[in-house]
């Protein structure tokens, strides 16, 4: 239910591991090696974190953001080009970490995209095969609720999707008969401005629904049947949602605080650089990169001698592991006009 066991549910499907009852049966040589691999990772991890972690964590808390920004983002490119040597994943990490930190700035948690995509394809197999079962026994309702398992199921599942609005529930009741509170991260806000960003960003799952509906009109029952209900629930769950931001006219979000533009602009200059890795090289685009968001992330005014340092210290670094993953780890970078 943590983000870090989807994390480890997605690796054992990556390499093929079949989660379920037979896990440990069927995929007992990977699934040990994980745990035993955990268990030396933390025996070894002690030393290194007592003795070197406080001092590093130091080192970064003193380190001005406009220098870490660059540099983590390099390494998130550098890190992504790795795994399969291919332009296109760097691309696609940049564009589902933009829409991952829009998602969580609108409230959603990381664990359940992560285990509806793990966990989709399972679903819908199930689902699709218990939907052609009920139409060929005519019965299509006693396929889905005439047992007493699928019924525990199916209350436990409503239990659990209705669970988490009884705390908001009594929320409501007491700020009816308290003070208002501050307007924080944690507590409702009424602005224009986020009613409007609600509103689009419910307006975009809208049209995610309306499309998936209008591309699986007309195919057959069985290839339909799985995304037209999930589309179909989207869209209910839209407009129950535009109803409570048309009645309540609350919103709860995320107060992160920073320039929005600066933000955007981190993500954009990641993929204009990224495009640009063919031509200039995978070397130059990220010394390109770094030096641009260093500009982004840069907030404190500072003299043109301490920028000058922080610029040469960023290409450096940014040089040091390009020539790392090159020459020691064998990873082959793309040349282009420069390097």
């Amino acid at each position: 239910g943590t983000p870090p066991d989807a994390v480890i549910l997605g690796a054992l499907l990556v390499q093929g591991v079949r989660t379920g009852p037979a896990l440990f049966e069927g995929g007992a040589n990977i699934v040990y090696t994980f745990i035993f691999g955990l268990l030396l990772a933390t025996i070894l991890m002690l030393p290194v974190g007592l003795m070197v972690g406080r001092f590093a964590y130091g080192a970064i808390m003193r380190s001005p953001k406009s220098l870490l920004v660059p540099v983590v983002a390099f390494m998130t490119v550098i890190g992504a080009y790795a795994i399969r040597n291919s332009v296109s994943d760097v691309a696609i990490m940049i564009t589902l970490g933009a829409i991952g930190w829009v998602a969580a700035n609108r409230g959603f948690a990381v664990s359940p995209i992560v285990l509806g995509l793990i966990l989709g394809r399972i679903a819908e197999q199930g689902f699709v095969q218990s939907w052609t079962i009920g139409s060929a026994i005519g019965n299509l309702p006693a396929q889905f609720f005439g047992r007493p398992l699928s019924i525990a199921i199916i209350i436990l599942t409503a239990i659990t999707f209705i669970y988490p609005f009884i705390p908001r529930l009594r929320g409501a009741v007491q700020r009816q008969s308290a003070p208002p509170p501050e307007m924080t991260a944690e507590h409702p806000t009424t602005s224009a401005g986020a009613k409007w960003r609600e509103a689009i960003a419910l307006a975009a799952f809208g049209i995610v629904a309306a499309v998936v509906i209008g591309q699986m009109w007309g195919r057959t029952q069985e290839a339909a049947v799985f995304p037209m209900t999930a589309a179909i629930t989207m869209a209910v769950l839209v407009v129950l949602a535009f109803l409570k931001l048309a009645i309540t006219g609350t919103v709860t979000e995320e107060d992160t605080p920073g320039s929005r533009v600066r933000r955007a602009l981190v993500p954009l200059v990641m993929l204009a650089t990224t495009f640009a890795i063919p031509v200039l090289g995978f070397g130059a685009s990220g010394i390109l990169m770094a030096l641009v968001l260093y500009f982004v992330a840069e907030h404190e005014p500072r003299p043109i001698g301490q920028r000058l340092v922080l610029m040469a210290a960023i290409a450096a670094i940014v040089a040091a592991f390009t020539f790392a993953f090159t020459e020691l780890l064998s990873v082959p970078l793309p040349d282009g006009l420069l390097f």
